[in-house]
């Protein structure tokens, strides 16, 4: 056997275990992927501060231009959290275009306010 067949048996050995090697990965990879689920994005019931917001929503609070201090106040009876919380959830559902924004007038400022 000269130099030049024992380099090419030598490369086909290796070439042969890394294509095994590779399938073996893919087949790991993707059987994984049909096995996991993923969770629903929106969770179900009344619990999180975005639900809670959304409910304000649907029973008219939005009807008139509500500012963050104001959501804020209202959630404090039945879901006591940080305004910044509220703030925080406000934006994300005027992200997913579930409220919308509008100004208001308080003394001389003008602030941000949500409306439905």
């Amino acid at each position: 056997m000269g130099l030049r067949q024992l380099i090419y048996k030598n490369m086909k050995n290796d070439l042969n275990d890394i294509v095994r090697r590779i399938e073996k990965l893919e087949k790991e990879v993707f059987k994984s992927k049909k096995i996991k689920q993923r969770k629903p994005v929106h969770k179900t019931g009344n619990n999180s501060l975005g639900d809670r917001i959304i409910g304000l929503r649907d029973s008219g609070f939005f009807k008139q231009p509500k500012t963050g201090q104001e959501v804020h106040t209202k959630l404090q009876s039945a879901y006591a959290c940080e305004y910044d919380r509220v703030a925080m959830a406000l934006l994300r559902l005027l992200k997913r275009k579930l409220l919308r924004v509008t100004s208001k007038k308080a003394g001389d400022k003008k602030l941000k306010a949500y409306v439905w």
